[in-house]
């Protein structure tokens, strides 16, 4: 009797609800959280901005108007070596990068590369 007086008490945290109570809770978090219409809103913002980034960096053609126009318009040669400045490292890089993650492990590199990510 003294045990199960003792569980129970173990099962009671220091808000003076159960273990049990709290799992429901969150339970029901999760489901309004998945059922919301917020859910919805900030997929559709994301899906914006994620278009616009790759629209405005992958479709060069987009902005060869725009950057070829005006007083100090780019020549075509200007214009495709820009392009091929942004797109190189972006071959090389990513096979640099697994060859690090496999070498210090993936906690140390993602610790490691989001940190050049917020020096700049």
């Amino acid at each position: 009797m003294v045990i199960e007086k003792e569980h129970k008490k173990s099962l009671i945290n220091e808000d003076g609800e159960t273990d049990e109570s709290r799992t429901e809770q969150e339970e029901e978090f999760k489901k309004g959280a998945r059922q919301s219409a917020l859910r919805w809103v900030l997929l559709t913002f994301g899906n914006f901005f994620l278009f616009g980034s790759y629209y405005c960096y992958d479709i060069p053609s987009a902005l060869s108007i725009d950057l070829k126009s005006g007083p100090d318009g780019l020549s075509d040669k200007e214009y495709n070596a820009l392009y091929s400045v942004y797109s190189f490292p972006n071959i090389i890089l990513p096979l640099l990068g697994g060859i690090i993650a496999d070498k210090i492990g993936v906690k140390i590199s993602l610790m490691m590369f989001s940190t050049f990510v917020v020096i700049g």
